[in-house]
């Protein structure tokens, strides 16, 4: 299922707002501008350009009419046609939904530059009569591009396969997606960090103006597959950068991360935890006639979580996808019948992982096919679902589950003969890891209820300590106010009163070193070390005992 997108250095003006120099000079022209900040992008990402970097402008009609062009060129219809099918498979589209129409209402609306590979030319969406504050933060963003790629070459595998020379899954593609953006991310930060005062006003201002209808009212599938490399992909590049500064991510371009795993658990891409690699049964031969192979690639990570968020809320389909581990999907087509079939292999981190995943896919199941909850029925090792328009075959074997989903209940009963041999009986093994993992949850349930006692008891103790504390800092203060011939309750009337205290005031005895203002033998000082003439302001400190002893002038 190919990546929404239209290349490895697009910047989205809804990044601009996502995430949050040196102030130019009234009248400065477009040429100087690009110069400035072309300089200023070199200073902060520490790469100089090695060849002249090329800038042109396109407004939004012009850019529509290249998506378009692009889109012919580099997605042909059949292919768009495949992954159109899928998603609407999976529950990513709905039935009436047109996946192209989508996109290139999406990318017109959000598309702010890119930087194509092909040509080695940068494009900011604008009409370059005057360049804005935005204009100018977009172009930081695709000049990192422009040196990724005269630096590190992201026009080659991972990044991009044009050639389609080696066999370059999508989820790896993502992910080294993910390292671009995320780069071009920090590097943009970076430079609108340097925005004077005003220039940041005017960026809130005009990123208020940023129009996101399209993309709020898309599907969740397509809006999240668009902002992930910016989002996760800077806290991936930002991880990197906090442990090693921009040197660190040059690093990360020679072995950039292999799976989306790897980008939204930065642990596992710092621990090089490569993804599994799976081989699935390819049972085209045993379906039938009219029934063909139409592609073959991986589910991430981010695809599971993704495919559960469609029907269960965020935090059950983040559990629901740990531990992925790697995957092999298989989509097949009937032309004759309009039939579609998929099959999907999820290998997890462990045993326990993949008895996990099953309950919450159960979730989804019931929510996507509209069922009541255990509207199953079990087959030589399988869990069954028949909806309306389609069925979902489950299966679990050691670490692996096997996914089968159709709208052609004769197709996916032949999927599941072909496949039988590679199930295990499922019910058994549920019961027997799924009432561990509720066995583990009391577990931790009656220690999060004794680690809550002991956490009021030491909040009591604490209590108790201080209100003690504070009656006896009450008692001492009564007994000072004593001892300076004044009482708790309302003092006699002093010799003196100043205005606002009607009964007077009473007078401490002098300390040692004379009142506030006079050293102890009688010279004027200022408020601060006692005697030492240094002033003290509120809420600073005094100097040190050692700093006092240095003002001290020589005994003669």
């Amino acid at each position: 299922m190919r990546r929404l997108s239209v290349g490895v250095a697009v910047v989205l003006l809804l990044s601009l707002l996502a995430m949050s120099g040196v102030s130019l000079a009234q009248g400065t022209s477009t040429n100087q501008v690009i110069e400035q900040v072309k300089l200023e992008t070199e200073q902060i990402r520490g790469l100089r350009e090695k060849s002249p970097i090329q800038v042109k402008f396109l407004n939004r009609d012009e850019l529509k009419k290249k998506l378009l062009e692009d889109y012919e060129e580099d997605y042909p219809p059949e292919e768009r046609q495949v992954d159109e099918s899928i998603m609407k498979l999976l529950g990513f589209l709905e039935e009436n939904q047109d996946l192209t129409n989508i996109m290139i209402d999406i990318l017109t609306e959000q598309v702010a530059g890119f930087y194509d590979t092909d040509e080695k030319v940068l494009t900011l969406i604008s009409s370059g009569q005057r360049m804005s504050v935005s204009d100018r933060v977009t172009l930081a963003h695709e000049i990192t591009h422009a040196l990724q790629d005269q630096y590190f070459h992201i026009d080659r595998p991972p990044f991009e396969d044009k050639d389609e020379k080696e066999e370059l899954d999508d989820d790896a593609a993502f992910a080294a997606t993910a390292l671009v953006e995320g780069d071009a991310m920090l590097t943009m930060e970076k430079y609108k960090q340097g925005l004077s005062l005003s220039e940041q006003m005017e960026l809130q201002k005009e990123s208020s103006r940023v129009e996101t209808d399209k993309l709020d009212r898309a599907p969740s599938y397509i809006r999240e597959s668009l902002l992930f490399p910016y989002m996760s992909g800077f806290d991936l590049v930002y991880g990197l950068y906090r442990a090693g500064g921009f040197a660190r991510i040059d690093q990360a371009f020679e072995a950039p991360p292999q799976s989306t795993e790897q980008v939204m658990h930065p642990n596992k891409y710092e621990r090089r935890e490569a993804p599994i690699k799976v081989e699935l049964k390819d049972i085209q031969p045993l379906m039938g006639a009219g029934w063909e192979l139409k592609e073959t690639d991986v589910l991430g990570e981010f695809d599971i979580k993704e495919l559960l968020k469609t029907e269960l809320n965020d935090s059950d389909s983040s559990l629901g996808a740990d531990g992925w581990g790697g995957c092999q999907y298989r989509f097949y087509q009937n032309g004759e019948e309009g039939s579609d079939l998929m099959v999907i292999d999820i290998a997890w981190d462990s045993s326990f992982e993949a008895a996990e995943f099953v309950p919450y896919f159960e979730g989804y199941v019931e929510g996507r096919l509209n069922l009541k909850k255990d509207s199953f029925r079990q087959e030589d090792g399988w869990y069954l679902w028949n909806g309306k328009k389609y069925q979902v075959a489950l299966s679990k074997r050691d670490s692996h589950t096997m996914i089968i989903i159709s709208d052609n209940q004769e197709a996916l009963q032949a999927a599941v003969s072909a496949l039988k041999s590679d199930g295990e009986e499922l019910s058994d093994l549920l019961q027997a890891e799924v009432e561990k993992s509720r066995d583990r949850g009391v577990s931790d349930l009656g220690w999060i209820v004794i680690g809550v006692v002991l956490g009021l008891f030491v909040l009591g103790l604490i209590l108790a300590v201080v209100i003690i504390l504070t009656v006896m800092d009450r008692e001492k203060r009564a007994r000072q106010r004593m001892a300076y011939g004044g009482y708790i309750g309302m003092p006699p009337q002093a010799s003196y009163a100043p205005p606002g205290y009607p009964w007077g005031a009473p007078t401490p005895p002098q300390p040692p070193w004379g009142y506030p203002g006079q050293g102890s033998d009688g010279e004027v000082t200022t408020p601060g070390t006692p005697g030492s003439g240094k002033a003290t302001y509120p809420g600073e400190i005094g100097p040190s005992p050692e700093e006092a002893a240095e003002d001290e002038p020589p005994s003669s």
